[in-house]
């Protein structure tokens, strides 16, 4: 399909768009991504976008005019980024019953013990860092950041077209 010279590029980039991508971001409001995986996943797009636009590697065109050429599609860690803060933004109005919540703060059973190695990156780091970004660093405490953090975004996801616009500084801004 992506070799046909009989479909236009924007039918190509557009079926890429709703097949492709819809498959490789699948579920991602939930992940805390590493670097390494995120490059992966940008590859993987990119090499997608190139045989789209028939652009051969030895041509040595840039990934931002790659994606210009393709009616501006977002990188693969914006869309990740921007999904997690919608998603966030959805658990904080929920009641403070509900499971989604009470994982926001979650306590370790008695007979847990932590694992080897070093701190793993939660869901809940990554959009922490992903809000420092318009914040600032020395918003949060270095103890008690996680409860400062969700009673901050909570004040601030109670307005949802101030969260919406938050989000979009976050994404221009990373």
């Amino acid at each position: 399909l992506w070799t046909r010279r009989d479909i236009s590029i924007d039918k190509k980039i557009h079926i890429y768009h709703a097949s492709v991508r819809f498959v490789l971001l699948y579920g991602c409001e939930c992940w805390a991504t590493r670097i390494e995986n995120e490059r992966k996943q940008e590859a993987f797009d990119h090499h997608g976008l190139t045989t789209i636009l028939r652009v051969k590697y030895t041509n040595f065109i840039s990934n931002e005019t790659v994606r210009n050429r393709c009616a501006n599609i977002a990188r693969i860690s914006q869309t990740i980024q921007e999904q997690g803060l919608r998603w966030f933004g959805h658990v904080i109005h929920r009641p403070p019953y509900e499971l989604s919540v009470t994982a926001l703060e979650p306590t370790p059973l008695p007979n847990w013990r932590r694992r080897r190695g070093g701190q793993l990156k939660t869901w809940l780091d990554a959009v922490h860092q992903d809000i420092e970004v318009v914040l600032g660093p020395s918003v949060f405490g270095v103890r008690r950041w996680r409860r400062e953090c969700i009673e901050l975004s909570r004040s601030a996801a109670a307005d949802r077209h101030a969260w919406r616009s938050t989000i979009r500084d976050i994404i221009e801004a990373g």
